[in-house]
């Protein structure tokens, strides 16, 4: 499995097998966990237990390796999902990254460090999290 940390988005197009229709989602995040099984990411506000939507997402399928980031696409029997991820700096990332900054210097931890703690809290094994 390897890991990325920092800032990145993920551009995800979801494609409704009857309907045809298509929705378009971008998602940033700090830590993107990615390797046979398929990828996962920890989105910005992981650490506080108030956080009202879910910060952990996965996409299991075969992960492409591209330049700066990763490609990989989901077949479910009702939807297509689709997603490129990004790595690198965002223009708009910079809170984002601050705050990050301050929980790991709250927590005495190192980007690695964290990440590798939230792999075995998540079970990530492959880049998903589960058997």
């Amino acid at each position: 499995m390897k890991i990325f940390t920092g800032s990145g988005r993920a551009d995800i197009t979801i494609t409704n097998k009857r309907s045809g229709n298509v929705m378009d989602v971008d998602r940033h995040f700090l830590i993107c966990y990615y390797g046979a099984k398929g990828l996962s990411w920890m989105e910005p506000g992981y650490w506080d237990l108030w956080q009202s939507s879910p910060t952990f997402r996965q996409i299991h399928g075969d992960v492409v390796e591209i330049e700066n980031g990763l490609q990989i696409e989901q077949i479910e029997e009702d939807r297509i999902i689709n997603a490129t991820v990004t790595f690198g700096p965002l223009r708009d990332a910079t809170a984002m990254i601050r705050e990050w900054q301050a929980h790991l210097s709250e927590t005495n931890m190192t980007e690695d460090q964290e990440a590798e703690r939230l792999a075995k809290n998540q079970h990530i094994i492959d880049g998903i999290s589960g058997p």
